[in-house]
């Protein structure tokens, strides 16, 4: 089983994505939610985001949900639902495509955070989504990564296309920050473009990460005001 913190960097994904996003945390928290047949569901999953001040202008970053004993799903979705919309403030270069500075990722990877959440047995991987990353990292991120990876913590950055969009993030920058990746066996790089189908098959792939090894298939169960056969009016599905 997996412990996963999604670090969403609000400064650079657009509004209408975020209503995307906030509607797939949704799904996977619900799905989650009834993957168990106990009563208890342990909490393995953490959501923060990176704003930035409009008055200092300083980048922060908030923890909007923090994995404690058993998972709330009530809680859960009031944090999600409680996401700003109003934190998108894209940095433009000289060039016109649009650009990113520091993730504050010493924040989450930490003892104060990630690295203290869950039990000692438990596998924990960070999630970065946003429309743009640095195209240079600094010695303070690069250490934290490494220190992540003697932790043996897993990140993963998942760079969020827009094929419509006057805002572009370049593959040159894409490039400057693979390379900045290449020799840090614990980090990967993904790219979506966030349509339906896309945020579908994420929410899969992270709610498969969460589920136990051990874990029966997920049921579902649908109920017809008609009988759909004879008196038969249910019927049951497995989930894999």
């Amino acid at each position: 089983m997996v412990l996963l913190c999604f670090v969403l960097d609000l400064r650079n994904i657009s509004p209408s994505l975020i209503g995307d996003l906030k509607q797939s945390f949704l799904k996977l928290a619900n799905l989650h939610a009834i993957s168990s047949s106990v009563d208890s569901l342990s909490d393995r999953i953490g959501l923060c985001y990176i704003t930035k001040d409009r008055i200092s202008g300083n980048d922060q970053l908030k923890f909007a949900y923090t994995p404690s004993g058993n998972f709330s799903l009530r809680d859960f979705h009031h944090a999600v639902n409680s996401l700003p919309l109003d934190a998108f403030v894209p940095e433009i270069d000289e060039s016109g495509a649009i650009s990113c500075r520091d993730l504050n990722l010493a924040s989450v990877l930490c003892d104060g955070a990630l690295y203290s959440w869950g039990g000692r047995d438990i596998m924990r991987k960070a999630i970065v989504l946003s429309s743009c990353f640095p195209d240079t990292m600094d010695s303070k991120a690069r250490n934290t990564l490494m220190a992540a990876a003697d932790k043996c913590v897993s990140v993963e950055f998942l760079l969020l296309e827009k094929r419509a969009s006057n805002l572009s993030y370049t593959q040159e920058k894409i490039n400057r920050f693979l390379r900045c990746l290449s020799d840090l066996d614990n980090c990967s790089f993904q790219t979506c473009v966030p349509d339906g189908k896309s945020l579908h098959g994420l929410e899969k792939r992270w709610l498969q990460d969460l589920k136990d090894d051990t874990a029966e298939s997920l049921q579902a169960q649908f109920i017809f005001k008609r009988n759909l056969v004879g008196s038969v009016n249910k019927i049951f599905c497995n989930f894999t």
